[in-house]
């Protein structure tokens, strides 16, 4: 009965220090000295295949991101954390080739480059891209069924942007 106990200890140790880390959310966390505002700049489409709304969702999606996840307030521009970028590639590749040489699903691919500046902390800033990615059936059509990979791929890049940004503290 005695090792029972200890087990049941040890995991529920293990349980309250791995949630206790904070280390997915700001919620509750602490920032470092001084952050307490983000901006984000609109983002530019430069891919060969423009979808009109993609810059503009991938903008709000990471103000979302930021308000719904952070203590940061959100300002129009010169934020203690500033963000800018540009949308790279957008496309659609076969993967998933069968015997008889067609593709049994297709891929659309997202990437953005993204230009981070922290004004309090300069050693954090950094330029990255980021890709992410939705496969789907090659006989579904993709006009039917874009706007929802687009959402999920873009909650994807928010997640990953607002990480690397995490990551850093």
């Amino acid at each position: 009965m005695g090792s029972h106990k200890a087990i049941l200890l040890y995991f529920g140790w293990v349980l309250v220090a791995v949630s206790s880390c904070g280390i997915y959310s700001f919620q509750g966390g602490k920032l470092k000295p001084g952050l307490n505002t983000v901006s984000i700049e609109r983002f530019e489409n430069s891919a060969s295949l423009v979808v009109p709304t993609l810059a503009q969702d991938l903008t709000e999606g990471l103000k979302d991101k930021f308000q719904s996840q952070s203590n940061l307030r959100l300002v129009d521009y010169d934020g203690d954390l500033q963000f800018s970028g540009t949308i790279t590639n957008y496309s659609v590749s076969p993967v998933a080739i069968q015997g008889d040489e067609t593709a049994a699903q297709n891929r659309l691919t997202v990437t953005v480059s993204v230009l981070y500046d922290c004004t309090t902390y300069p050693e954090d800033s950094w330029q990255q891209s980021f890709t992410q990615f939705s496969d789907y059936d090659s006989n579904q059509n993709l006009s039917d069924i874009e706007s929802e990979l687009i959402l999920g791929i873009i909650d994807n890049l928010t997640t990953d942007i607002f990480n690397k940004v995490l990551s850093n503290w």
